[in-house]
């Protein structure tokens, strides 16, 4: 009792974020072992719902190992780096393999084929993880210009989400609440544009890879708007104190 009493604040946070890394990085190892060795049934990652949740276990995985990370390193850092090779792997990794959906009949297949099908499809939900670098987040194809500045932003960004969380209680500038608050607005326009077109252009039923997709921006767009509101009200109470 005498040494959790003695363990500060962020010690207890770095330990907690390795304990849901371990278990986010099991659970979604679990998962994929068992798609891709037929437990749900041959090729089941062929359907719609088996992509969906062979995209949750890859999330569940590298967020996993993201938290791990975190917790071992400092914050800031830990998540710059390892969301940024994550992304930088998933870009090389998806570009060699994305002939594998176009017609080669001469074509040789390599070995685990499932599994690089479903990296090239998971690509593509992985840049909605990183919605706040829009448009740059669209970039797929590797050693372009467009690919190198989308990476440098997602450097910055998991740097910042890092950095604000480790200075949750300092107070941001208004500009920059004002910032964050807008972008929060736009994420959230987008995603409604985005669910209206998948859903009126859904004939074959519901598209759950689709929307899992889209469902990240919706929850940035959200989480960036009450970041800003929140630093808002702040701002204006010390403000209302101070002439008060």
């Amino acid at each position: 009792m005498l040494r959790i009493a003695n363990q500060s604040p962020k010690m207890m946070v770095m330990k907690r974020l390795r304990t849901y890394g371990v278990i986010s990085f099991s659970a979604g190892t679990a998962v994929l072992l068992l798609m891709f060795t037929s437990a749900f049934g041959r090729h089941v990652e062929s359907t719609d719902f088996g992509r969906a949740i062979v995209s949750v276990g890859l999330l569940a995985t590298i967020g996993g190992l993201v938290m791990m990370i975190g917790g071992t390193l400092k914050l800031p850092i830990a998540l710059c780096a390892a969301q940024t090779a994550a992304t930088a792997i998933l870009i090389i990794w998806a570009d060699r393999m994305r002939w594998m959906y176009a017609y080669c009949p001469n074509c040789r297949i390599p070995r685990f084929a499932r599994l690089h099908l479903a990296i090239v499809l998971f690509r593509e939900t992985w840049s909605s993880i990183n919605a706040p670098t829009f448009p740059l987040n669209l970039a797929d194809r590797a050693m372009s210009v467009g690919t190198v500045l989308y990476l440098m932003a997602v450097a910055v960004l998991w740097y910042l989400v890092g950095y604000f969380y480790e200075h949750r209680n300092t107070r941001k500038r208004r500009v920059v609440s004002i910032a964050i608050l807008m972008w929060g607005v736009v994420l959230l326009c987008l995603t409604i544009a985005m669910l209206s077109d998948m859903l009126f252009n859904a004939a074959g039923g519901f598209d759950s890879l689709g929307f899992l997709r889209i469902f990240p921006y919706g929850v940035w767009g959200l989480v960036l708007i009450w970041f800003g509101v929140r630093n808002l009200q702040a701002f204006s109470q010390m403000q209302l104190s101070v002439h008060s």
